[in-house]
């Protein structure tokens, strides 16, 4: 089964409330919760049952399932940690993402989206993966303890930008997926019939329209050819859930450019290529 996600940060919706309320009024199945801005991880570290049951009441408020938590770095002592970090790499790190995933087990998110990092010149290659690997590793055990999905989303600025990459780590840390984003490869320039071959490994889809060297940019004007990406989703029977995630920058937006547009056109495309 597919069902269509939208991304919590897409619209101005400064609350919770309201961003679950305009999302729904769209009729979308679904909602990727940006913890950044709806649900800071100091919030849930200090109370994460209250503040699933707020999260849970949302959801069934305004009949809008919560698909995936979109938390990237976890916090320790209020700050960002790295996948490749020392720290990441502790009893603090694992104890601070165990209240997350309790917290998104609880509201009944269905994944978790972590975070990645760039590689360090200090270790090089080999040893930023396997330090990522060993974090990642972790994160994959604690959040399946939750009942939850764990993914990350491969990147152009991150260790995993390369396709290559992105199949090494699979092997490397049994039971991860990926959030998979094809603008990450195509602003690179990366053939997009490499990228596909992550499809087998993607928990969880993110769309919306770019180009090579432009992240973000209107659907008349993009390079990803969905038509084939779905008939390889097809071929590979794969089910899950596909976010649209398109906000405006200034600059779009005076363009012209209006993320409503966007959101609306691309899943209406996503579905009738699915048709």
């Amino acid at each position: 089964m597919i069902r269509y996600s939208c991304h919590s940060e897409n619209f101005l919706s400064p609350s919770p409330e309201e961003a679950f309320s305009f999302i729904s009024a769209l009729q979308f199945d679904c909602i990727d919760v940006a913890s950044r801005s709806l649900i800071p991880q100091r919030m849930i570290a200090a109370d994460p049952l209250k503040e699933a049951c707020r999260f849970r009441d949302l959801s069934c408020r305004y009949h809008l399932p919560l698909s995936e938590l979109f938390l990237s770095q976890v916090e320790v002592g209020g700050q960002p940690v790295s996948a490749l970090s020392p720290m990441a790499h502790t009893k603090e790190f694992d104890s601070a993402f165990d209240i997350i995933c309790l917290f998104a087990e609880k509201a009944g998110f269905a994944s978790i989206m972590g975070g990645t990092g760039a590689m360090k010149p200090e270790l090089g290659y080999e040893r930023s993966f396997e330090s990522m690997a060993r974090t990642l590793k972790s994160q994959v055990s604690i959040a399946a303890s939750h009942g939850l999905s764990f993914h990350v989303e491969p990147y152009r600025l991150s260790l995993l930008h390369t396709v290559w990459a992105c199949l090494n780590m699979i092997q490397a840390v049994p039971g991860l997926r990926y959030t998979l984003d094809f603008l990450h490869f195509q602003f690179q320039g990366i053939p997009q019939a490499e990228s596909m071959k992550l499809i087998p490994w993607a928990g969880h889809i993110h769309a919306r329209q770019a180009k090579t060297g432009i992240g973000k940019c209107d659907f008349s004007e993009g390079e990803i050819d969905y038509e084939s990406i779905v008939q390889e989703l097809k071929r590979n029977n794969w089910s899950g859930d596909i976010a649209m995630e398109f906000w405006c920058s200034e600059e779009l937006s005076q363009a012209g450019i209006q993320a409503v547009e966007q959101n609306i056109l691309m899943r209406y495309h996503l579905k009738r290529l699915f048709r």
